[in-house]
């Protein structure tokens, strides 16, 4: 709950392993235990466990960094796996918009400033201009002159 290293040299009778001595240490003959825990967005995502099977022992300084340099590894992964989970979700987010804006039988464009086309939807690109790519190009030149005018009013 501290969020601290626990390096319980003898878990039966450490205070934050003993609970578990009678259902979980002794029928599997743990002795001693060495908890890191690992984080994920700055909250508590689980624990680290090593254990070790036989009699209690004392756990040694390199073995203790070691452990909280695997927990550190592991807040990595899992850090990893989440934001390409979310990388994921926006991509068949923005396909489906896509898909959706693509398709709508009016014309849709979005421009930043110097007038230059960042998107444009099929019926855009269909009707103005002949079916070609016209990311990159000056929306206007795909109006006629007369029209520039009163799309911009």
């Amino acid at each position: 709950r501290a969020g601290n290293v626990i390096a319980a040299d003898d878990a039966h009778a450490h205070e934050s392993t003993r609970e578990f001595s009678d259902v979980y240490l002794k029928p599997l003959g743990i002795g001693s235990m060495l908890d890191v825990p690992f984080y994920l967005n700055g909250a508590m995502a689980g624990v680290v466990c090593c254990e070790h099977i036989g009699p209690a022992r004392v756990w040694r300084e390199d073995e203790k960094r070691f452990t909280q340099a695997l927990g550190s590894l592991v807040s990595l992964a899992v850090e990893t796996e989440e934001r390409r989970r979310v990388e994921l979700a926006l991509q068949e987010s923005r396909n489906h918009y896509q898909a959706v804006v693509d398709n709508l039988p009016v014309l849709v464009c979005r421009w930043k400033a110097g007038q230059i086309l960042t998107y444009a939807n099929a019926e855009y690109r269909n009707l103005l201009a002949g079916g070609e790519e016209v990311v990159g190009r000056i929306w206007t030149e795909f109006l006629p002159f007369d029209e520039v005018a009163r799309v911009l009013a």
